[in-house]
C-alpha cells in the first residue's frame, strides 16, 4: 500500500470509530459497517471462486441465412 491509501483508511477507521460512539445511533452505524465488510469479503471470495469467462459470456455467432439451403432448417431437411 502507499502512503495515500494508508492514510485514508486511517481517517476511515476513524470516521468510523467517532460515528459509533453516537448514543443509540453508534451500534446501528457498527453493525451496518460489519455488514459492509462481511458482503465486501464474501464478493471477494465469490469472484476468485467464480472468475467470469469472457467466452462464456459472449452470444454465439449466428449463421446467416444467405449461408443456408434452400427449404432446410439449420442444414437438416423440412419434414414434409
Amino acid at each position: 500500500m502507499n502512503s495515500d491509501s494508508e492514510s485514508i483508511m486511517v481517517v476511515g477507521v476513524i470516521v468510523i470509530r467517532v460515528a459509533g460512539m453516537i448514543p443509540y445511533l453508534g451500534g446501528w452505524i457498527r453493525f451496518a459497517v460489519v455488514l459492509w465488510g462481511m458482503g465486501a469479503i464474501s464478493l471477494a471470495i465469490y469472484k476468485r471462486v467464480h472468475p467470469a469467462a469472457a467466452s462464456l459470456l459472449a452470444p454465439a455467432a449466428a449463421v446467416p441465412p444467405s449461408s443456408l439451403p434452400p427449404n432446410t432448417t439449420i442444414g437438416t431437411p423440412l419434414p414434409v
